[in-house]
């Protein structure tokens, strides 16, 4: 139990890292090869997340005849 705990909070702390850091990403318009740059693409994962749950809809009312 407590390995299953480590590793979903292992999971949430890199999550919350990368969007904290995605968070506080400034563009530099004059020097755009110095700035530093988003790590996660948001809208690309929301969209893949959007697909996964709709499947996941999907397959539960298939399973439950709805």
């Amino acid at each position: 139990m407590r390995t299953f705990f480590g590793i979903v909070l292992g999971i949430v702390i890199t999550i919350g890292a990368a969007y904290f850091h995605d968070s506080n990403v400034v563009a530099d318009p004059v020097n755009p090869r110095l700035v530093d740059q988003q790590i996660v693409n948001w809208p690309v994962l929301g969209a893949v997340f959007q697909q996964i749950t709709d499947g996941i809809g999907g397959l539960w009312n298939g399973v439950t005849g709805k």
